[in-house]
């Protein structure tokens, strides 16, 4: 049996954690990429006249002076919370999380016997069994790696009066890792309550990830005519993302079984367009617009599964599998549109000193933007997971449907999924993670993998002050994003919820050097998911009044949904598997915060 589970929990693992990655490729990202941009909360779309426009706005490539080389660092100071509801063998409800509870039960064999060891010591050396942890409160747990690093580097060229071109390498203004508990006795995601070292109550939505994301990028403005340009860039991403977790291979919360997963995937293709353009007929007064297609996400990797992970080492070198298969991962990204207006106060002695840059740092005395965006982040709604191609037999027809007969005779999977009904389960194509077991993945899943988030609207405006022109600006900035995640759907990969962030910072000019530092910190929504099912009565096959007070949602009853029907789930359950008669894995708190910290230089080369 033990043996058995690393195979039989590749179904579930794939499908609880090679998704989330990709929140992180593209997308939903807060407000601010270099420091310039940064210190105006966004909010240079129009005025954007440094390297970063191939960022901000290629069109005004055409409205940079000279050569320009600009590099920023960007500190993302970020704070990531969960506060699980209940206890480690209860939800605040009185679910047991060790298995069904209440009305008949189908599946008692898998439940989680009181007395039953967990593989855990207690600081004494005592075997913990599940009835010495069930009534112990799950402690709120928040990231421990909370510094992440973002680099900027671009160049800009103005070739003519009207033509200007940008080279540059950019990276998603987003935290791309994170990671929970400790590591206590090599196993990774473990926390020490009350001198007992326990499993993180988070392990079955997030350990840990890792990111390195990056978009080379060429761009040009052209001014088409006086005052009026137009620009687009063509971005070649890449990256690589890691993503630790633990998943249950049944539906309880059985310590015991918990297997370790870890996916590595990366895509060395993920094209990005941008096409914008600037200008205005008024002297001072300027519009502007961008849109950004990001394509869709094609990661191939792998992912490896270890059982027995919470027993001692002797044990777990004795009984433990430990299996790696390929897999890969598709979905689409969101794309983005920006709208601005600007206005610049003009000074009035324009005559400027010999070697001046030229730029409105020398020219204005004062600019004020505002930015108006909308993100269809509702592109990202299901992730289509799958076996890589090597991990399919030989023979295999990827160009027929996993059901068909000539596929699934190859590998039928042949496992019973109801212990009372002994037919087996041959409907999906699948794949055998362990010979001779009859278990595994499936070629395709019944329905995508959810995170369901919602389209935003964005919110930019800021602006300098020149206190001493062509020497000394200062600016500042509000950004505001509305919610872009649907409610019960909530993860740790990332959180696109509502947010406000307030933004300011400093330039200083010596000579051709502009040293820019700038900060901004992110008041993000505190959101609470309940534990109460989204899963209407009928389409579950069971009205669901289990306790027969009339109430299907009243929050005491199993979370039971027909796996065929998941996207109508309004919680992540513990189990993306037919056997789902147990607690959500999400439900409770979620608090984040963000503090950035950026520094930058541009040097005017000429």
């Amino acid at each position: 049996m033990r043996k058995g589970i690393g195979g039989l929990a590749a179904f579930v693992m794939v499908a609880s954690s090679a998704a989330p990655s990709v929140a992180l490729a593209d997308g939903l990202e807060f407000a601010g990429a270099g420091a310039r941009g940064t210190m105006r909360g966004g909010a240079y779309v129009v005025g954007s006249d440094d390297a970063m426009a191939l960022l901000y706005n290629p069109a005004n490539l055409a409205n940079t002076r000279g050569m320009q080389l600009h590099a920023s660092i960007g500190l993302l100071f970020y704070s990531l919370c969960f506060d699980r509801d209940g206890t480690y063998g209860s939800s605040a409800s009185g679910i047991n999380r060790g298995g069904a509870s209440g009305g008949a039960d189908p599946y008692g064999t898998q439940r989680v016997n009181t007395n039953q060891e967990t593989g855990l010591v207690d600081a004494n050396g005592n075997t913990l069994s599940f009835d010495d942890i069930r009534d112990v409160a799950t402690p709120e747990i928040c990231n421990g790696h909370r510094v992440n690093v973002v680099p900027e580097l671009a160049y800009s060229w103005r070739i003519s009066d009207r033509i200007g071109l940008g080279l540059g390498v950019v990276a998603p203004t987003a935290p791309g890792n994170l990671e929970f508990g400790n590591t206590i006795n090599g196993r990774r995601g473990m926390v020490d309550v009350n001198g007992t070292p326990l499993p993180v109550p988070n392990r079955y939505m997030l350990l840990g990830q890792s990111a390195l994301i990056a978009f080379p990028t060429i761009g040009v403005g052209v001014e088409v005519a006086d005052k009026i340009r137009v620009g687009a860039s063509l971005a070649w991403g890449f990256g690589t993302v890691q993503f630790r977790t633990i998943v249950a291979p049944f539906y309880s919360e059985n310590i015991a079984t918990d297997v370790y997963s870890q996916v590595d995937l990366h895509d060395i293709f993920i094209p990005r367009i941008s096409v914008g353009m600037s200008g205005g007929p008024w002297n001072g007064v300027s519009f502007g617009a961008n849109f950004t297609y990001t394509g869709n996400l094609d990661a191939n990797g792998d992912i490896a599964i270890e059982s027995m992970y919470n027993y001692d080492q002797a044990t777990r070198d004795m009984y433990r599998t430990s299996t790696k298969i390929p897999v890969a991962l598709e979905t689409e990204l969101p794309w983005q549109m920006m709208l601005g207006a600007r206005y610049g106060s003009q000074r009035e002695d324009t005559t400027l000193p010999e070697g001046a840059v030229g730029d409105s740092m020398d020219t204005e005395n004062w600019n004020v933007e505002v930015n108006l965006g909308f993100t269809r982040s509702s592109r990202v709604s299901g992730f289509v997971v799958r076996p890589g191609e090597s991990a399919l037999p030989a023979g295999y027809d990827t160009n027929l449907p996993a059901t068909d007969p000539a596929n699934v005779a190859l590998y039928p999977c042949a496992a019973a999924i109801d212990p009372n009904d002994p037919t087996p389960n041959t409907a999906p194509g699948c794949v055998n993670v362990l010979p001779g077991l009859p278990a595994g993945i499936p070629r395709e899943f019944a329905s995508p993998i959810r995170h369901n988030w919602k389209d935003q609207i964005t919110f930019r405006l800021g602006g300098d002050y020149n206190i001493v022109p062509g020497r000394f600006s200062a600016s500042a900035g509000v950004s505001m994003d509305s919610n872009g995640q649907q409610r019960g759907y909530e993860q740790l990969d990332f959180q696109p919820y509502r947010r406000v962030g307030t933004h300011l910072g400093f330039t200083v000019r010596i000579n051709r050097w502009d040293l820019n530092v700038a900060y901004a910190h992110h008041f993000n929504q505190t959101r609470t998911n309940s534990y109460t099912t989204a899963c209407p009565a009928g389409e579950s096959g069971e009205s669901m009044d289990m306790n027969g007070d009339g109430d299907i949602l009243d929050g005491g009853e199993q979370a039971f949904c027909n796996f065929g029907l998941q996207e109508e789930w309004g919680v992540q359950p513990l189990v993306a598997a037919p056997l789902n008669r147990s607690d959500v894995i999400n439900s409770g708190t979620f608090r984040s915060r963000l503090d950035v910290l950026q520094l930058g230089v541009t040097y005017h080369i000429r």
